[in-house]
């Protein structure tokens, strides 16, 4: 028997965990900060009013999917707001820069922010400042699936360990998937699949592989209390018993490694060939009798 977790959509992990993953990002709002200094004064003690109005919800790394409803909700309430005490292209930059900042985006690579954001600072139109708003948002969404991805795989092999697997080893998979091979002395395996497509939600799923003594269940109810504890939060998880048949195409190939990996199996002499081989030994011995003979 054999059993699946599978997580259609994970929410947000732990920011903790997201620093010691990514060496140093930073939230967007650290990055943005250098633009708002180039606004005008006035510009500036609207910014600073409009962020302060806004939510501030820096709990974790949240999917996409939530920054995204957020940052909308934000452009909106902050458009409003500046449009009351600025040219409608100051408004623009403003409510464009205070709802980026506002939703919480990591940046791990600020380089490629620096052309957007100077097309932001030059825009003389509200069209260029929309063109500019959406380059930074698209920048900010790449940079941050990937810092929830390496986030997410970092709490994924942390609570392998936490689970009594001490060797991990992390793996592409197709689309930009990662795969997490958790295994153990005695053959048992955690496979854990992340998806990499960044247009959807983040899912999950884990394997367990090469266990037949029953502990299926157990092994995944600490795996998955380690996760919690890892500050990974998901849609409820669902399982499905396999049958000890893997599901998951990272099991799949990992079981086959493993199999690739055997060393080939001696071969017995077949019973012809052993037959030949005492026939050949019996004429060998009437030759010498013959020879001994003469």
């Amino acid at each position: 028997m054999s059993i699946k977790t599978s997580r259609s959509r994970v929410q947000s992990v732990s920011s903790t965990s997201a620093s010691t993953t990514i060496g140093g990002a930073l939230l967007a709002a650290a990055v943005l900060g250098v633009l708002v200094r180039s606004l005008s004064q006035e510009a500036k003690a609207v910014y600073e009013q409009v962020t302060n109005s806004l939510p501030q919800k820096a709990n974790g790394i949240k999917s996409l999917t939530a920054l995204r409803a957020e940052q909308k909700d934000y452009q909106q309430q902050a458009s409003l707001n500046a449009a009351a005490m600025l040219s409608p292209v100051e408004a623009a930059k403003v409510s464009t820069l205070a709802s980026l900042s506002a939703a919480p985006y990591m940046v791990s690579n600020q380089a490629v922010l620096e052309q957007p954001l100077n097309e932001l600072r030059s825009a003389a139109s509200l069209a260029a400042v929309q063109r500019a708003g959406q380059a930074i948002r698209q920048q900010l969404e790449i940079g941050h699936h990937q810092v929830m991805l390496q986030s997410l795989t970092l709490a994924c092999s942390n609570a392998a360990l936490k689970s009594g697997f001490g060797s991990i080893q992390t793996l592409t998979g197709p689309a930009g998937s990662v795969r997490i091979i958790a295994s153990d002395p005695a053959g048992r395996a955690l496979v854990t699949e992340i998806s990499g497509d960044p247009s959807r939600d983040i899912s999950l799923e884990t394997e367990v592989v090469g266990v037949s003594d029953g502990s299926c269940t157990a092994l995944l109810d600490a795996f998955d209390a380690a996760l919690e504890s890892e500050g990974v939060r998901t849609s409820t998880p669902q399982r499905k018993y396999t049958g000890g048949v893997c599901e998951l195409a990272a099991a799949r190939d990992f079981v086959r490694s493993k199999v690739r990996c055997q060393p080939p199996a001696m071969q017995l002499p077949s019973a012809e060939a052993k037959n030949d081989s005492e026939a050949r030994r019996a004429q060998r011995l009437n030759s010498q009798q013959k020879q001994k003979q003469r």
